[in-house]
């Protein structure tokens, strides 16, 4: 599921969103803030939706 996408459906601002885990989690995090600009990791199944966050949280 796309946060962006369904926003309106949740009451999220699709521009405040931050990422959070802990362990594997916080890699995952930490990685999804990090490289929001690298294409290669791109697909196109959610085409017109950013994947940038606003902050991370690595615990």
């Amino acid at each position: 599921m796309n946060v962006r996408k369904n926003a309106g459906q949740f009451n999220i601002d699709p521009e405040q969103i931050v990422i959070w885990g802990d362990s594997s989690g916080g890699h995952t995090a930490v990685m999804t803030g990090i490289t929001p600009q690298d294409k290669t990791l791109d697909t196109d199944v959610y085409n017109g939706f950013s994947c940038e966050v606003k902050g991370i949280i690595d615990y």
